[in-house]
């Protein structure tokens, strides 16, 4: 599992006590798979929630078709939405370790602009949920995308999006931008996780058509372009599909 670390100094601004974004689990064998916080990562949590309620964040909960519960971040819009801004935060990352970029971004959207800030799954407070499930085998791409869909219906997500997704986060919105290009408004993308194979160069090609992408960290332009980036990227899925049972084993 390769770690960003410039992620981590960035968003903590400076503060890398724990790897992956502050992700800081430390496991403790047992029937449930119990996981516990480490010391490192409480001290963090309190200038992350700080720093979200200073920019009119709240921390929330909603429950989706699965039962699953899952924890977010929203700032309200000012009146009726204009539009809705999601954050999707990179693998080994959460909701709350995005804080620094979440609350930085945010400073440059009108508040008639409602932003949704959610855990994905198998991470942070889903992590739970996800070990708990004795069929789970791991999540692609697709389902990654699906995930977002059952968020934005649970928490009544109709308006436009303006989709935000750094790493394993830009593939998610770049996944979903390509299923539902009628609803997206924006996409931006940051060092984009895109490992995807041969045969699904077509998604990529379809939100390039679409003209979502105004501008990203490859600056492709081309198809032969995009095809060269996901040759670079690299076509297999990580080797570690069961990340929740390799941080807890």
């Amino acid at each position: 599992i390769t770690v960003d670390l410039m992620w981590a100094r960035l968003i903590n601004r400076g503060r890398v006590a724990a790897l992956g974004l502050g992700l800081g689990l430390t496991a403790r064998s047992s029937p449930v798979h119990s996981l516990t916080l480490s010391d490192e990562l409480t001290a963090l949590r309190a200038p992350w929630l700080k720093a979200y309620a200073d920019a009119g964040f709240e921390k929330r909960t909603v429950t989706l078709a699965s039962g699953e519960v899952v924890s977010y971040f929203e700032r309200a819009a000012v009146g009726a939405p204009e539009r809705v801004c999601v954050f999707l935060h990179g693998m080994t990352a959460s909701a709350e370790g995005s804080a620094g970029a979440v609350v930085h971004a945010t400073q440059d959207i009108p508040r008639s602009v409602r932003c949704l800030v959610p855990d994905a799954p198998g991470h942070a407070s889903r992590m739970q949920w996800t070990l708990a499930d004795p069929t789970w085998k791991g999540y692609d791409r697709a389902a990654h995308a699906h995930d977002v869909e059952e968020f934005l219906r649970a928490t009544a997500a109709e308006q436009p999006l303006d989709l935000i997704g750094y790493s394993m986060g830009g593939g998610t919105a770049y996944e979903f931008a390509a299923r539902h290009v009628a609803r997206v408004h924006s996409l931006s993308l940051l060092a984009p996780g895109l490992l995807i194979a041969p045969d699904q160069y077509e998604t990529t090609i379809d939100v390039l058509r679409s003209g979502l992408v105004e501008r990203c960290v490859y600056n492709y332009r081309t198809e032969e372009q995009a095809k060269e980036m996901m040759r670079l990227v690299g076509y297999a899925e990580p080797a570690v599909s069961f990340l929740g049972r390799v941080l807890s084993a």
